[in-house]
């Protein structure tokens, strides 16, 4: 006899022999005690091996012996049978001789439904001991005896002493036999959830109880997946790939199935009116937060150095998370989609449609934008939690509930809140992740509404994770207080100098630096500005002999920092937002290093020469003359004459050209005066002294 096992149960729908029947808590405290080696003995086909008139009997064996467990003579032979025809022991005259065997137990208590001897499932094992021995794992998985199918991969599939030379034998003992097992039990838990998919919402509820039993079964076929992994030594051999792909999908499948089922008891949310008349007009809001957001982005690239042209670059906190779960990455797995046959269980209106129409999912840096928002929750559901992978839960979660809070915000009914407490509750997500996920999501929102209700919910927000993408966020929006309180609050991105970030030789990225000293200049905190600057430039020099013991000794050098480019950048950010607050004459006041130097009196220049009506340049002078640096002064004056010169050839506005003119009389009288006090201490001329006075004269004529 064959055994169906779990997949006839499930096509067979909601049938499950009750555990208060004697007959099943024998045979599950039967199955429970039995030994792993014995429990592969069970499986065996068996046929009897006496003899009559010189030939094999040759019937199947339903007992064993109770002197020695061999089920080796059949019921009418062990009558005539005075030994085992394996071991020779003596069968007992009195009392029992023999018991029946597991596999029957089963097939008497309703627990398998017995077939022909030739006939298998559709996708089941051709090997009628196989199929026996996927039986007793199908029993151990519906009544939630998992730990049997563990002692059986630690004990027998794990165990290299554990070998044979019957073929049949040596086949139940590897650990294949269990992961088929584990790929067809998927498959059909599979095909039932796609059945129970294809239902309206409102049949699906009454399906509930049937899908939280599919949960279950799956997180123990995950754990038996995972206890595979360990006879595994190369990871990138073919079959821990092919494991490791059916652990992904076990885990995919799981999530999504749970989400299903809350949004089935909650009928996919139709009794609550979304806050958008429609998907197209919802899909207008999220281009138009697109383009406001990169309309109030700051000009430069994502290193704080500013170039001539108009460059913007900003993104949603919607689309950084799509981006980062790597929505669409793995969509051409043939073996999670096609051979698993995961795809039965999403619509066609995923990411599947995308590549049908022939467009790049991940083609470019947008393409998460054009995924969001998905145009039903069933869609939403499909597309957050069967694509991406499952270690991002938590990541899916908030997208999800970012999802949620866009759908129904600002709504007047306040039962959605209701809803959205009862989805923080079931899936266990902690109140400080839930109003982080508002928050970014009221400042992705447009409207100032939504701006002022996340800097009240700020302060119960803030952490040592936060994202450091905030701070940048509220600087764009005109609220540079709110983000100095966060970047203050959160060590990690605020100041390197006490922050828990300095542990493990982990310092904030070059972008956040940058949005740290902009946030800083925008409140007006030069000084502050400057010592961030200096202490973050500091950690990363005290990294880097580290970095470069890595490097002798051929170790991954991927986080390897360049810290002159970042000092140069993050100088340059001081130096350009000083000048367009008027705040230079304080800038130049402050203790520079030669390197830092370097960097501001080349940027200073090329402001002078950008616009020589400003006073940068005659700053420029002051800022040597301020450090006894005469002659380097009357250098840059000097460059300065000729800058000017130029500009008055070519200039055709005579107001501007009187005020260069003012400039440069007043930046040489400074140096000329500079220039005497020298001499005056020094009792020395300069070499250049005659032709200071020369040109001063000229000037003034």
């Amino acid at each position: 006899m064959a055994g169906v096992g779990l997949s006839s149960r499930l096509e067979g729908g909601d049938h499950v022999q009750s555990v208060e029947s004697e007959k099943v808590q024998g045979v599950l405290s039967r199955l429970v005690t039995l030994e792993p080696r014995d429990l592969c003995n069970e499986a065996i086909v068996e046929k009897c091996r006496a003899t009559r008139d010189l030939r094999s009997c040759g019937r199947i064996v339903e007992h064993s012996l109770n002197s020695c467990n061999h089920a080796s003579l059949c019921a009418e032979c062990v009558q005539r049978c005075d030994v085992c025809p394996i071991c020779r022991a003596p069968i007992r005259s009195f009392g029992t001789p023999v018991r029946t065997r597991l596999y029957e137990d089963c097939c008497r208590a309703g627990m398998i439904r017995s077939r022909p001897g030739g006939a298998t499932d559709a996708d089941g094992h051709p090997n009628a001991d196989v199929r026996r021995l996927w039986s007793f794992f199908d029993i151990a998985l519906e009544y939630g005896l998992v730990s049997v199918i563990h002692h059986y991969v630690s004990d027998v599939c794990m165990d290299d002493m554990a070998v044979s030379s019957n073929a049949t034998v040596s086949l139940l003992l590897d650990g294949t036999v269990v992961k088929d097992w584990c790929r067809r039990t998927l498959s059909h838990i599979i095909w039932n959830l796609h059945e129970i998919y294809g239902l309206g919402s409102a049949q699906m509820r009454y399906k509930e109880a049937q899908m939280g039993r599919f949960s279950a079964l799956l997180l123990g076929l995950s754990e038996v997946l995972e206890s595979l992994e360990g006879p595994y030594v190369n990871e990138s051999s073919a079959p821990i790939i092919e494991l490791q792909q059916l652990i992904e999908a076990t885990r995919r499948v799981s999530q999504h199935l749970d989400v299903m089922s809350w949004c089935a008891r909650h009928n996919f949310l139709e009794d609550l009116q979304s806050s958008h008349s429609s998907i197209s007009e919802w899909r207008l809001a999220v281009k138009n937060r697109k383009l406001a957001a990169t309309d109030r982005a700051w000009h430069g690239n994502i290193q704080g150095v500013r170039t001539d042209t108009d460059v913007r670059t900003s993104t949603l906190f919607i689309e950084d998370a799509m981006s980062n779960a790597g929505f669409g990455e793995d969509d051409e797995n043939a073996f999670i989609w096609e051979t698993l046959e995961l795809q039965h269980l999403r619509q066609t209106t995923t990411l599947s449609s995308w590549r049908r129409e022939g467009v790049g999912v991940m083609s470019n840096l947008h393409a998460s934008g054009m995924l969001y928002p998905p145009e039903s929750v069933r869609a939403a559901v499909d597309l957050i939690f069967l694509e991406a992978s499952s270690d991002l839960i938590l990541a899916k979660k908030a997208i999800f509930l970012y999802y949620l809070f866009d759908r129904h915000w600002p709504g007047t009914n306040n039962d959605w809140k209701s809803i959205l407490d009862d989805y923080v509750v079931t899936f266990g997500i902690s109140r400080h992740a839930m109003l982080e996920s508002f928050v970014f999501f009221l400042l992705d929102e447009a409207d100032d509404s939504a701006l002022e209700e996340a800097c009240c919910l700020l302060p119960e927000v803030v952490s040592s994770t936060i994202h450091p993408k905030v701070p940048r966020v509220l600087l764009e929006r005109k609220r540079p207080f709110a983000a100095l309180d966060v970047l203050r609050c959160s060590d990690g991105i605020g100041d390197v100098r006490f922050s828990g970030s300095a542990k493990n030789d982990e310092v904030s990225q070059l972008e956040d630096a940058v949005t740290a000293v902009r946030v800083r200049l925008e409140c007006g905190l030069l000084t502050d500005a400057y010592l961030y600057q200096r202490a973050y430039i500091s950690r990363i020099k005290s990294i880097e002999p580290k970095q470069s013991v890595l490097k002798s000794t051929g170790m991954n050098q991927h986080g390897s920092r360049d810290w002159s480019y970042e000092m140069e950048s993050l100088v340059e950010e001081i130096c350009w937002l000083c000048a367009e607050k008027c705040l230079v004459a304080q800038m130049i006041e402050l203790p520079w290093d030669k390197d830092e130097e370097r960097v501001l009196l080349n940027c200073l220049m090329n402001l002078a020469t950008k616009d020589p009506c400003s006073s940068t340049g005659s700053l420029m002078v002051m800022f040597y003359i301020m450090r006894c640096r005469n002659q380097e002064a009357y250098l840059v004056h000097k460059e300065l004459l000729a800058i000017e010169k130029t500009f008055l050839e070519q200039c055709k506005d005579m107001e501007r050209n009187e005020i260069i003119k003012n400039i440069c009389v007043q930046r040489s009288l400074l140096v000329v005066e500079n220039v005497l006090m020298s001499c005056c201490f020094t009792n020395e001329r300069p070499a250049s002294y005659q032709s200071v006075v020369i040109g001063f004269k000229r000037r003034r004529v």
